[in-house]
């Protein structure tokens, strides 16, 4: 097998990925592994950015609410 028969995998290619995926046995061989990784942001991150630009932003609506409710004083209720 000569290196320009060989197909090298970039886990960052949707297209090549997706051939990997329609590849069966016993017509070719069956790939295995990480056929497509894709890049975006971690749950973390995401909940980081979410409280950043939107709870703590007073131009919108909950963010409004969010700081509404965090001054909100409680007054206590007295029944009967």
């Amino acid at each position: 097998t000569k290196a320009d028969d060989l197909l090298f995998h970039d886990e960052g290619d949707e297209s090549i990925a997706f051939l990997l995926s329609r590849m069966s046995h016993p017509e070719f061989p069956e790939p295995m592994g990480v056929y497509y990784q894709y890049k975006d942001e971690s749950y973390d991150e995401a909940a980081k950015n979410f409280q950043e630009v939107v709870l703590l932003d007073p131009n919108t609506e909950i963010g409004r609410f969010a700081d509404e409710y965090k001054n909100q004083q409680y007054k206590e209720i007295q029944l009967g």
